[in-house]
């Protein structure tokens, strides 16, 4: 296969820009935050805790202390399959990066047959902070993926 055919056309963002308020500008956002390694917990502190009620908070909070606790690959990948509060997402993405040798492989075979967005997005951002040696796996596999 050509590997111009994998490309996509020099016109097309032009065709297509990015809304500064989509779900991918978003997205992008929580993957550059992962390489940068800004803390999510400032930027929810600083600019989101003051629109949220006490109860609000409080789960968040909770939600946060459960996901820690997690101690297996298979415990942390069925929590990146359940719809968590968006707020806690950074804390599960963070969790799985520190046990990706063991997190990665099952994340890699849960993502080929999955088409849940909200684990399909999350997957992606774990796959975006994670050592390059499974992106040859991921891209080997990409045809195989049943959201793709």
């Amino acid at each position: 296969m050509s590997n111009e055919k994998n490309k996509i056309p020099k016109s097309y963002f032009k065709a297509h820009p990015l809304d500064k308020r989509s779900f991918a500008r978003l997205s992008f956002f929580q993957m550059a935050e992962l390489k940068l390694g800004v803390a999510s917990e400032i930027i929810f502190d600083e600019q989101t805790s003051m629109l949220l009620s006490q109860e609000r908070k409080n789960q968040i909070t909770a939600e946060n202390e459960q996901i820690m606790k997690l101690q297996t690959a298979e415990e942390i990948v069925e929590a990146l399959r359940k719809n968590r509060e968006i707020l806690c997402r950074d804390t599960i993405i963070q969790h799985a990066l520190e046990m990706e040798d063991s997190v990665l492989p099952l994340l890699l075979r849960r993502y080929l047959t999955n088409s849940v967005d909200f684990f399909i997005e999350a997957a992606a951002q774990v796959f975006a902070g994670a050592n390059r040696k499974y992106s040859g796996t991921l891209f080997a596999d990409y045809s195989l993926i049943r959201s793709a």
